[in-house]
């Protein structure tokens, strides 16, 4: 029998009980995991040498991609990137526990009926960026950049997962098997040249192009065909095939899908930061989603003073999460320094299992942490089932200036009223 199948039938690896298949690759079974020590859901990425080939040779190759995931992936801790948390060894296998996404990976979105709205696929889009802006300027070039490895969680999140083929500016390239998905390649990666990172900024433009114009730029079922098409032909232009699609965006995507690296964006932030400039143009025609968000916001009196394109600024920064009833938002002692408004619904604070008081819409909270960007002081959880929007600091900085005078106003405004009634309560006390 496979070994792999073998992966069926087996209850932990290394100390990570086995709840249930989430996912089987063509050398691993991926499974939703629980550690016993600490009690953390998580994944674990289990492989299996016998799988992969007979030859020694094979089987070492296959280590190496393995480490070289664990090594690069490791020493990733962003917000838009799937965290790894340890690898290690069982004969025959080998894993490697990362966070659990609860969610789905954007290819759900590849198809008419769950296409993503024009703003929110630059949205994701953009997060992406920040991932791989973070992971680029630590030497890490991700090199299988595509819809199925960026994960949407059902809270919102966005992130990069499986940098199994992760290139490290310390590691040889000898060291690394030749790896990518073709369809999703840069010309210069078919060439078996060492990728880079416009090489990542092209597989991104080629997911974008894919979720607005569900399909990919060149695609075709022979391989030597769609590598001739990729280094030598032109995309079809995004707006023949989506006529709803600005020509602003348009061009944002051509410029990622330049044949010559030098002649794409030099960064990922570069990338992001046009994408931004798009949705600021596009306006109330390009994303219906956010003005029917930003109606929401308008009667909030944190959000009194703010005009409609400011509103959309900070949606295009902050992350719009919902939460059921009894649902944790953020824990007590947990690290994070971001703040949340309170768009709909209710939620509850606690210390240490003492109920400290309710919050209601328009009202903020996080601001402890927010400030002095220690850990949280209490655990907030979901009274009612509600919605929030969450706003870091780092994001935060990125807005107009004017923007963010308002936006600290509003803040200090509600953080004063906490205090305020919290000395009430004292004095009832």
């Amino acid at each position: 029998m496979s070994p792999i199948r073998d992966l069926l039938d087996i209850d932990y690896v290394g100390r990570y009980k086995l709840i249930e298949q989430v996912g089987v690759g063509g050398f691993a079974v991926v499974y939703r995991a629980v550690d016993p020590y600490i009690g953390r859901e998580l994944a674990v990425k289990v492989s299996s040498l016998e799988d992969v080939a007979d030859d020694r040779s094979s089987q070492q190759s296959f280590l190496r991609k393995l480490f070289i995931e664990a090594e690069a992936a490791g020493k990733l801790l962003h917000p838009n990137i799937v965290t790894i948390f340890d690898v290690g060894i069982q004969e025959p296998y080998y894993y490697i526990a990362m966070e659990f996404m609860n969610g789905r990976n954007l290819k759900y979105h590849c198809h008419p009926e769950q296409k993503l709205s024009t703003a929110d696929a630059i949205d994701t889009v953009i997060k992406v960026c920040h991932g791989l802006d973070y992971a680029h300027q630590r030497g890490v070039v991700h090199r299988d950049i595509k819809s199925t490895n960026i994960m949407l969680g059902n809270k919102g999140e966005i992130k990069i997962a499986d940098f199994g083929l992760a290139y490290m500016d310390a590691v040889e390239e000898s060291k690394l098997p030749f790896a990518g998905t073709p369809s999703y390649m840069a010309p210069e990666q078919l060439r078996r040249e060492t990728p880079t990172v416009q090489s990542d900024l092209y597989s991104l433009g080629v997911v974008l192009y894919e979720i607005l114009a569900m399909q990919k730029p060149f695609f075709s079922k022979k391989e030597k065909d769609l590598e001739h098409m990729i280094q030598e032909e032109e995309h079809v232009p995004i707006q023949k095939i989506n006529a709803e699609i600005p020509e602003s965006l348009s061009r944002v995507i051509d410029r990622a899908l330049e044949k010559k690296p030098h002649d794409r964006y030099p960064d990922a932030l570069s990338f992001a930061r046009d994408l931004e400039a798009v949705l600021k143009d596009g306006g109330k025609t390009l994303a219906p989603d956010l003005v029917e968000k930003i109606k929401m916001l308008k009667p909030l009196s944190f959000f009194a003073d703010f005009s409609d394109e400011e509103m959309s600024n900070i949606l295009q920064i902050g992350t719009w999460m919902k939460y059921s009833a009894g649902e944790m938002i953020v824990a007590q002692t947990e690290q994070d320094v971001s703040f949340f408004v309170i768009i709909s619904g209710g939620c509850e604070a606690q210390k240490e299992r003492k109920r400290l008081g309710q919050m209601g819409r328009g009202q903020c909270f996080g601001e402890i942490s927010f400030l002095l960007g220690s850990e949280r002081t209490a655990t907030v959880s979901a009274r009612t089932e509600c919605q929030l929007l969450k706003l870091n600091p780092k994001k935060i900085d990125i807005l107009p200036l004017e923007t963010q005078v308002k936006l600290y106003r509003s803040f200090a405004k509600n953080l004063a009223q906490h205090l305020l009634a919290a000395d009430q309560r004292a004095v009832d006390y």
